[in-house]
């Protein structure tokens, strides 16, 4: 579980910014940037978009880059998922 706070939020340009500030995973420092673009070529959005996300932290004792890395691309993926099932649920 972890405790988030917003950095900042532009509707315009599609994107949240988000720090942890408190976890159980052991994590001192993580600022992460979600994007929603635009597929390649399609400005207007109407073929798909995509899901950008970046992220900056210390490291975490104990865990090696690669398994923090597996771990973040899991929640990830999950939260994709539940955002497409819930897209598809109201079409």
């Amino acid at each position: 579980m972890a405790k988030e706070k917003l950095l900042a939020i532009d509707p315009i340009k599609r994107c949240l910014s988000y720090e942890v500030i408190d976890n159980n995973v052991g994590i001192k420092s993580y600022v992460v940037t979600v994007m929603v673009l635009p597929i390649d070529g399609d400005d207007d959005g109407r073929h798909g978009c995509k899901i950008e996300w970046e992220f900056v932290c210390d490291p975490i004792e104990g865990w090696r880059f690669e398994d923090w890395v597996s771990y973040l691309e899991g929640n990830f993926r999950s939260m994709a998922k539940k955002i497409e099932d819930a897209l598809l649920s109201t079409s």
